[in-house]
């Protein structure tokens, strides 16, 4: 081979390495609406209540949000695909530069709040890091994505607004620590269970044993389904106590829990 040949095939070696990670990109799309969900997660509700408090927003301050809802970025991190979409959309007054997004990327489970200079005075990153922790990213630990996007849009458009963020929602914590009050839902479970069955009747008493431990989980853990589950199982354990001999052979443990996470904060 000679050597014009050599260099030639180098260059194209070469040309093909610089190319391959560009063209491996996720292709940032069009800015057609104020809500872009490629995933099809959010619902058309939500969307709708989400795109008419931005479209005021938009109306009243000149300030332009966005949000952007992608399977994944990769093999980018989010943070370098924000600087992209940033660079592309263009939101805010031109002027000004006064735009925001929101990126999720769902499968990866990483978000981003990407903020424009104009902004950045109202939305600094300790504020922005604040939304996603606290408001946001506890919904999407629950499936909530309807409800976590249009938290976290609420507290983006106050902010904006001039408000202060409301201190952090520590009813979350709530569904973490349940677990170490489960002997005590156990305790109360057994004596109620004695209380309601002598008053009640056997059936009665074991339905108002599991409405108690449901209301008592439900309001530790402000997850709905944490609250049901807790309460099916009271009723089914004070259905099978004997109320002469404790506990029958038959009852079983508490078990579950909350499991997964949303993480990799931008």
């Amino acid at each position: 081979m000679s050597r014009l040949a050599r260099w030639t095939f180098l260059g194209l070696l070469l040309a093909a390495g610089v190319a391959g990670p560009a063209s491996a990109q996720v292709p940032v799309p069009a800015l057609a609406a104020r809500v872009t969900d490629l995933t099809g997660t959010l619902s058309g509700e939500a969307v709708t209540r989400i795109e008419g408090k931005l479209k005021d927003l938009e109306t009243r301050k000149g300030s332009q949000i966005a949000v952007l809802i992608v399977p994944t970025t990769q093999p980018e991190e989010i943070e370098q695909f924000g600087i992209r979409v940033g660079e592309s959309w263009k939101l805010g007054r031109k002027s000004v530069e006064d735009g925001a997004i929101l990126i999720i990327a769902k499968n990866d489970r990483h978000l981003r709040i990407e903020v424009g200079y104009g902004l950045e005075g109202a939305l600094p990153d300790a504020i922005a890091k604040r939304i996603i922790a606290e408001t946001i990213t506890p919904h999407l630990k629950q499936g909530d994505f309807d409800g976590g996007v249009e938290a976290g849009v609420d507290q983006m458009i106050g902010v904006v607004n001039g408000e202060p963020l409301p201190e952090p929602d520590r009813r979350w914590e709530g569904s973490r620590g349940i677990g170490n009050l489960l002997p005590l839902l156990l305790i109360v479970v057994f004596v109620a269970s004695g209380i309601f069955r002598a008053i009640f009747g056997r059936v009665f008493g074991s339905v108002a044993t599991g409405g108690l431990a449901g209301g008592i989980a439900w309001l530790l853990s402000h997850v709905l389904p944490i609250g049901f589950g807790a309460g099916l199982i009271a009723l089914l354990f004070s259905l099978l106590m004997d109320s002469s001999r404790g506990w029958s052979n038959r009852g079983g443990g508490w078990g579950g829990g909350l499991g997964g996470g949303f993480g990799g904060l931008g």
